[in-house]
């Protein structure tokens, strides 16, 4: 998979060609790790690390890589969402491609409740005992989807 010359002294250099460089974007694309990569193109972990400083097209190939793969998942993903409605793709899309997370939707539930929870104290300080007691049973029933007719 690799050619090595000789330089003089120590090992024979490894030279990458261009169809190493191709494998090496295709692995990367698939998410291989770099050890990983270079173990199947035949080098040490630590050969290679050395020769992406040396070999700015080896970088450019293990990026080009990543970035094409990204670009492919992030169009199933789009198509997922956009085209087929796929709740979990929506979802997903949101969180990583929009910054929307869960976090922030409990964040608001916990500011709501904390307004309705001023409310009622508020309503508690100017209610009498047994009308603030009705209106918690009413909104408990609301909760339940027990609600009865309080008009009689």
């Amino acid at each position: 998979m690799t050619d090595k010359t000789t330089s003089g002294v120590g090992r024979k250099k490894i030279q990458l060609s261009e169809r190493d460089l191709e494998q090496i974007e295709v692995m990367a694309g698939f998410g291989l790790q770099e050890d990983r990569i270079a173990r199947v193109i035949g080098i040490s972990p630590k050969t290679l690390q050395r020769r992406k400083k040396e070999m700015e097209l080896l970088q450019e190939a293990i990026e080009r890589g990543r970035a094409k793969a990204e670009v492919a998942i992030g169009r199933s993903l789009y198509n997922l969402a956009v085209v087929d409605q796929n709740i979990s793709a929506i979802i997903w899309y949101e969180k990583t491609r929009c910054g929307r997370s869960e976090r922030s939707q409990i964040e608001v539930v916990k500011a709501v409740e904390s307004q309705i929870d001023e409310m009622l104290n508020r309503l508690q300080a100017v209610m009498k005992s047994d009308e603030y007691a009705n209106l918690l049973n009413y909104l408990a029933s609301i909760e339940t989807g027990e609600t009865t007719d309080t008009t009689e």
